[in-house]
C-alpha cells in the first residue's frame, strides 16, 4: 500500500512537473511575443530617429555650404571692384576693353555675369550673361540673376558685374554631391537625392541626381509608376508625403549596397524647397529580425534551463519555478534592453557619452542640485578652427582630430569624471571639483595634454586648440539647459579673445 501511495505521490509529483512545464512553456511564449514585439518597435524607433537626424544635418550642411559660398564669392567681386577703381586714369575706350577682357579672358569666366553701358544713352556695350537668364531689359534681367554683385562707375560708363546665383547652387550641389558619395554608414544605408520636376507626379515626374548604389542611373528619370519587388510604388508614397507634409517615413523593398539582393528598408525622405530636392536616407530592415531573433535565442535557451530545475528538485523547487523562471525572464529582457541602451549611449567615433546619454546625466544632476545644493563644474569646450580642417583637409582628418582631442581630455579628467559629445566639435565635461583652484588645475591640465596633439597628414603635421568656457549649476536655472547655455556663452568669450582660451561664468 505505501509503494502505492508512493508511485501515486511520484505520479501526481510527475503530473505537477508536467503541468508547472506546460503553463510555464505557454508563459514564456506569451512574454517572448510581447517583448519581441517591443524590442522589434523599439529599434525601429531607434532608426527612425537616426535616419531624420542625418538627414537633417545634411540640409543644415547644405544651407551652411551655400551661405559661406556667397560669403565668398562677395568677397571676390568687391576685390574685382577695387581693381576697378585703380583704374582711374583710363580713358572711357581704354576702360572699356580693360572690362571686357577682366571677364573675357580669365580662367573663371563662366562663373560671372556683368553688364557695362553708357550712363546718359543706356547704350549696352558688353552683355555677359548666363545662357538660362529669363527675357527682358538687360539691367533687370542681370540684378534679377546675381547672388553677389557689384556696381562701378567710370565716367559715362557704369558697370554691373557679379557671380550668378546658379553658379553658386551648382557649386553647392557638386560638393554636396562629393560629401553624399564619400559618406560612409554601417548597415549598408546611404543617402541619396532626388530633384522634383514636376510635382504632381507621372512620368519623369523626377531626376535622379544623387545615388551612391546606383551611380551609373544618376541622371535619369523617374516615375511615379515605378513598383518594387513586392509591387509597391515607393516614388508615390514618397512624392504623396513629401505633397502633404514635406517629410516622409515609408518602407519599400530595394536592393542592398554593393548587392542584388533585395530587402525590406526604411527611408526617411526631406523637401530642400530652394533646390527642389528631396533628401532620403534609408537602412535595410534585416537587423532588427537579427536582434529579436537573439533575443529569442537567449530566452528560449533560459526555458531549457528552467525545465531542468524542475525535473531535478523537489516539490519545493516546483513551488519556487514561477518565482525563478520570472526572475529569468526579466534579466535576459533587461540585458538586451541594456545592451541596446548602452550603444546608443555611446558616440561611435569618439568613444565618449553620446548627447542622448548626456541630456539624461545632466538632467539627473540638476535634480539632485536641487535637493542638496551640490552642483558639479559644467566645462564646454570646441575645436577652434575645426571646419576648416573639415573644409581643408576633410573629414577623415577631422575624425582624427576629434578623437585625438577627446583621448587627451579624457587622459585629464579623474575616473569619476564625464565627457559627452553635445554636437559636432562641441563636447561638455562634468567634473566633480569643489574649488575654482581646483578647476583653474584641471583646465590647465586639459590644455597641457592638448598641446601634445600633433597628426600627421600627407600635406602637414597639425596640432589642436580647444576653447572653454564652464560654470556651475545656478539657483537661477530654471533646468539644465540654462547652465548648458551659460557655458557657451562662457565657450565663445574665450573664441572671442584669441582661442585656445578658458573663461567662467558664474550667473
Amino acid at each position: 500500500m505505501r509503494n502505492r501511495y508512493r508511485l501515486i505521490a511520484l505520479m501526481i509529483s510527475g503530473l505537477m512537473i508536467l503541468a508547472m512545464i506546460f503553463i510555464n512553456n505557454a508563459s514564456h511564449e506569451k512574454n517572448k511575443e510581447i517583448y519581441t514585439k517591443q524590442i522589434g518597435e523599439m529599434a525601429i524607433q531607434l532608426k527612425k530617429d537616426y535616419l531624420k537626424d542625418t538627414v537633417n544635418n545634411l540640409i543644415l550642411e547644405l544651407e551652411t555650404l551655400k551661405i559661406a559660398k556667397t560669403k565668398m564669392y562677395q568677397l571676390s567681386t568687391e576685390q574685382r571692384l577695387r581693381r576697378f577703381q585703380d583704374e582711374k586714369d583710363l580713358t572711357e575706350e581704354e576702360f572699356t576693353s580693360f572690362y571686357i577682357r577682366r571677364f573675357e579672358e580669365e580662367n573663371d569666366a563662366g562663373s560671372w555675369a556683368s553688364v557695362l553701358y553708357r550712363k546718359d544713352t543706356g547704350e549696352i556695350l558688353y552683355e555677359n550673361l548666363p545662357e538660362e537668364t529669363e527675357e527682358g531689359p538687360v539691367l533687370d534681367k542681370i540684378g534679377s540673376c546675381l547672388a553677389a554683385s557689384e556696381r562701378v562707375e567710370h565716367g559715362n560708363l557704369v558697370g554691373i558685374f557679379g557671380v550668378h546665383e546658379d553658379y553658386i547652387d551648382h557649386v553647392v550641389k557638386e560638393e554636396i554631391r562629393e560629401v553624399i558619395h564619400q559618406q560612409e554608414f554601417s548597415n549598408d544605408s546611404y543617402m541619396w537625392v532626388n530633384e522634383v520636376l514636376h510635382y504632381e507626379g507621372g512620368e519623369n515626374y523626377a531626376i535622379r541626381r544623387i545615388h551612391p548604389n546606383l551611380k551609373d542611373t544618376e541622371g535619369d528619370f523617374l516615375s511615379t509608376d515605378t513598383q518594387d519587388a513586392e509591387g509597391n510604388l515607393p516614388y508615390l508614397m514618397e512624392l504623396e508625403g513629401i505633397r502633404s507634409s514635406g517629410e516622409i517615413f515609408f518602407t519599400y523593398h530595394f536592393k542592398k549596397l554593393n548587392s542584388d539582393i533585395i530587402s525590406e528598408k526604411i527611408t526617411y525622405a526631406k523637401l530642400y524647397e530652394p533646390y527642389d530636392w528631396i533628401v532620403a536616407m534609408g537602412v535595410h530592415l534585416d537587423d532588427v529580425k537579427s536582434i529579436v531573433d537573439s533575443v529569442t535565442a537567449q530566452s528560449d535557451a533560459s526555458l531549457s534551463g528552467n525545465i531542468l530545475m524542475f525535473l531535478l528538485y523537489s516539490i519545493l523547487a516546483i513551488a519556487m519555478g514561477f518565482l525563478v523562471l520570472y526572475v529569468v525572464n526579466e534579466r535576459y529582457f533587461r540585458k538586451s534592453m541594456e545592451k541596446l541602451e548602452s550603444e546608443l549611449n555611446l558616440d561611435l567615433l569618439t568613444g565618449v557619452g553620446s548627447r542622448r546619454s548626456g541630456e539624461k546625466m545632466m538632467s539627473i544632476y540638476f535634480d539632485k542640485y536641487q535637493i542638496s545644493g551640490t552642483t558639479p563644474v559644467v566645462l564646454m569646450f570646441d575645436i577652434d578652427n575645426f571646419k576648416r580642417v573639415n573644409d581643408e583637409l576633410g573629414h577623415e582628418i577631422g575624425d582624427r582630430v576629434l578623437v585625438a582631442v577627446t583621448a587627451k581630455v579624457k587622459a585629464a579628467l579623474d575616473p569619476h569624471d564625464s565627457i559627452i559629445r553635445w554636437g559636432g566639435d562641441e563636447f561638455i565635461c562634468l567634473i566633480h571639483e569643489t574649488t575654482e583652484e581646483g578647476i583653474a588645475s584641471r583646465v590647465r591640465k586639459i590644455q597641457e595634454k592638448i598641446r601634445e596633439i600633433s597628426i600627421d597628414t600627407d600635406a602637414v603635421t597639425i596640432g589642436a586648440t580647444i576653447s572653454i568656457g564652464t560654470t556651475r549649476f545656478s539657483a537661477e536655472d530654471t533646468g539644465y539647459m540654462d547652465t548648458v547655455k551659460r557655458a557657451d556663452q562662457a565657450m565663445y568669450q574665450s573664441k572671442r579673445q584669441g582661442k585656445s582660451m578658458w573663461t567662467c561664468l558664474k550667473k
